[in-house]
């Protein structure tokens, strides 16, 4: 996972704000902090239908976070494999 500064002027001021960019492999490799899939990766709670539903459904809930947990969870159900098994 690559992690990128970025430099935003505001008025007068510059924030430094971070900037990580996941690939698909590493968001299936990110391991569930909590919840009855606590320690599972991404990847292992998608391998059937109820938990990919169930990762759909907590991306839905936990909108507008931005963890590191929310970022893997964008990118995975994202990938144009996982939006066909969603059937979208």
């Amino acid at each position: 996972m690559a992690r990128f500064a970025v430099l935003d002027v505001v008025g007068n001021h510059a924030v430094v704000r971070e900037v990580i960019a996941m690939t698909f492999k590493d968001a299936a490799a990110t391991v569930m902090p909590f919840g009855k899939h606590k320690g599972r990766t991404i990847d292992a709670i998608a391998s059937n239908d109820d938990g990919l539903r169930y990762l759909d459904w907590l991306t839905g809930e936990r909108q507008g976070q931005t963890t590191q947990l929310d970022i893997a969870l964008a990118v995975y159900l994202r990938d144009p494999s996982i939006q066909k098994e969603l059937g979208r």
